[in-house]
């Protein structure tokens, strides 16, 4: 879907992926929900294992002033990655919640 310049287009951009375009839309939902869930907590994983390696490069010496802050900043990323992994996945959860209501399950 690229032009001659080899740029995308704004409307293809916008295209659902081809794999959803057949989905039903409580399919797509939980499938979007899903994927973003997933995507936080690998984005929070990240955040965490750098924070851990971090911790271990100040633990091994006597760190700098300038250590520290990045230390400082770097938990913060990871509170905030982790805040955003919480999010999606409470959202998923209630999602999935109302998919596997009585009604769902029973047939009724």
């Amino acid at each position: 879907m690229a032009t001659r310049n080899g740029s995308v287009s704004p409307s293809a951009l916008l295209e659902k992926p081809p794999r959803q375009r057949h989905l039903l839309a409580p399919e797509r939902e939980y499938a979007l929900k899903q994927s973003r869930c997933l995507d936080a907590l690998e984005h929070y994983f990240a955040e965490a294992r750098k924070t851990v390696e971090l911790i271990g490069r100040c633990r091994s010496r006597l760190s700098s002033l300038a250590e520290r802050g990045q230390l400082l900043a770097q938990r913060d990323r990871e509170a905030e990655a982790q805040r955003r992994y919480l999010h999606a996945r409470k959202l998923f959860l209630h999602l999935a919640h109302i998919n596997c209501g009585p009604s769902q399950r029973n047939g009724g």
